[in-house]
């Protein structure tokens, strides 16, 4: 009797394994679906994008393109195409001596107000205070460097 107990619970986990498995193959089959489309954002971040654009990439309607993308990559396309403008953001304030301007527009926002509106509400500080914050570590890195 215990003997068939301990084997069908083995079955049952042996089954819930496959099925983890199978759900992993589905999501690196549906990554494809979206791989194009990832490209692109990644090449062209700093340009006017679309998720109609982006479904169009992966011969996909807008509603599915972005229900697969957010099973991908957790983002919806919006919220990830602004986090990667954010990154690049943090990227060019602490490796250049751009104006926050051209930082902006570097980034692909147009309006400086709305690209700080969006940096404090996504990273808590405002551009000005992250720049001078990285100003301020450089600074100490330097007097450090000195000693």
């Amino acid at each position: 009797m215990f003997e068939l107990d301990a084997a069908a619970q083995l079955v049952r986990l042996l089954v819930l394994i496959r099925r983890q498995l199978d759900g992993k193959t589905g999501d690196r089959r549906s990554y494809e679906k979206i791989r194009s489309s990832l490209r692109y954002i990644h090449t062209h971040y700093s340009s006017p994008i679309t998720v109609g654009m982006l479904a169009q990439l992966e011969h996909l309607s807008p509603s599915r393109y972005s229900a697969v993308f957010k099973a991908c990559t957790g983002l919806s396309p919006q919220a990830f195409i602004v986090n990667l403008r954010l990154e690049r953001a943090e990227e060019l304030m602490t490796q250049t001596d751009l104006s926050l301007k051209q930082i902006a527009q570097m980034a692909g926002y147009d309006d400086q107000l709305y690209f700080s509106r969006l940096f404090k509400e996504h990273r808590g500080l405002s551009p000005s205070a992250y720049m001078d914050k990285v100003k301020g570590i450089r600074r100490q890195a330097d007097g450090g460097q000195k000693l």
